[in-house]
């Protein structure tokens, strides 16, 4: 039950890392990266998001715009 519950942390922390990074923020990007995240970890789409949702109140996409708008003419940092 804990690496259930690790997995699903680690998923979240993944997902959130990958969307800081996506090309172009749209739905299918956004959902592709979720059902790339779920076959790594190993966990349902419904889980992750209901999970990342929690963490973050609101959505993968919506979290993605926010972060766009948000380094908005700012470079990367890498």
């Amino acid at each position: 039950h804990k690496n259930v519950e690790d997995s699903v942390i680690n998923a979240v922390d993944q997902l959130e890392h990958n969307l800081k990074y996506i090309p172009e923020v749209n739905d299918q990007g956004v959902k592709n990266m979720v059902y790339h995240v779920c076959e790594t970890f190993r966990i349902e789409p419904s889980h992750l998001h209901n999970e990342f949702v929690k963490k973050f109140n609101c959505s993968p996409i919506k979290y993605a715009v926010n972060y766009k708008q948000s380094r908005q003419g700012k470079p990367i940092n890498i």
